[in-house]
């Protein structure tokens, strides 16, 4: 899909910030997010607590309308960069509030980059998160704002964790419905093959749930209450094939004061790099 017209983007849109009303999070919402992503860890399965990526799923909406208010084109999700300060778990009421900050041209299309707040109803910050889409092909007249933080890992030296997850036939359904996120692509095999692809894409952020449990196993001890920060770049769409997993290497690049931070990347079971520049930060 394509998109050339300029009047596609409205670049008056930056810096409008768009709120959802209070959304209520329940255990039962973060137990079924772990289900779907093959999560066996117990703090998360007992409703404990929230899967870091879960914090993609009370924004989805929120996300979404400020990034179609500049563009209602089809774009892919590109990059995402999660900050978390404070765990989501059930019974928490939270707002939203999402603002795009860039519309960047790029030399192959054009990345939309949109900053989001989850706060407390009473004001506290939770995490803050820097969702970039991609139109391809697309071209805006005035490029606008700002882009996301950077989140490039040094290369990998010296030995790094592997940990490999394997997906089942039904993820995406499963997922569709513990994220509320019906894509018809990763659900429709026809509607795959209309837009280019061999059969149904697993959403970007099931791919990124299942980096995210190998880089708490590898770098957190299986706490995920540890993990700070967590950005990606999708690099290409993981295919739900029958035998498909998802290798994601984990390797150590630096300290910086009381955070260890790692570098990772994710390929399918042909070797091909699902995610890369994937940049983790651990609470020592």
């Amino acid at each position: 899909m394509t998109v050339s017209s300029e009047a596609a983007f409205d670049t008056s849109r930056v810096g409008v910030p768009v709120q959802s009303a209070v959304i209520e999070i329940t255990a039962e919402d973060t137990r079924r997010f772990a289900a779907a992503t093959n999560d066996d860890n117990q703090d998360l399965t007992a409703g404990r607590l929230a899967p870091p990526l879960f914090a993609l799923v009370p924004v989805l909406k929120t996300m979404v309308a400020a990034k179609n208010a500049v563009t209602p084109a089809f774009a892919f999700h590109g990059e995402h960069d999660l900050v978390i300060h404070q765990p989501l778990a059930g019974g928490m009421a939270v707002r939203v509030t999402a603002t795009v900050v860039g519309v960047r041209q790029r030399s192959a299309g054009v990345a939309t980059v949109v900053r989001i707040e989850t706060r407390t109803t009473g004001g506290t910050l939770l995490n803050e998160q820097y969702f970039t889409s991609f139109v391809a092909g697309g071209r805006v007249a005035e490029p606008a704002g700002e882009d996301a933080p950077p989140h490039v890992p040094p290369s990998p030296e010296g030995s790094a964790a592997e940990v490999t997850l394997r997906l089942d036939p039904d993820q995406t359904r499963r997922f569709a419905a513990a994220a509320d996120d019906w894509d018809a692509y990763t659900l429709d095999e026809e509607v795959a093959r209309s837009m280019g692809f061999p059969t149904i894409i697993v959403h970007g952020t099931c791919t990124m749930a299942f980096a995210s449990r190998a880089v708490a196993a590898a770098a957190c001890d299986g706490d995920t209450r540890r993990l700070k920060r967590f950005a990606a770049r999708l690099s290409a769409p993981l295919l739900l094939r029958p035998g498909q997993a998802l290798t994601t290497r984990i390797w150590p690049a630096e300290d910086r004061q009381d955070r260890r931070v790692f570098g990772f990347e994710a390929l399918d079971h042909e070797g091909t790099t699902m995610i890369k520049n994937g940049l983790a930060e651990v609470e020592a």
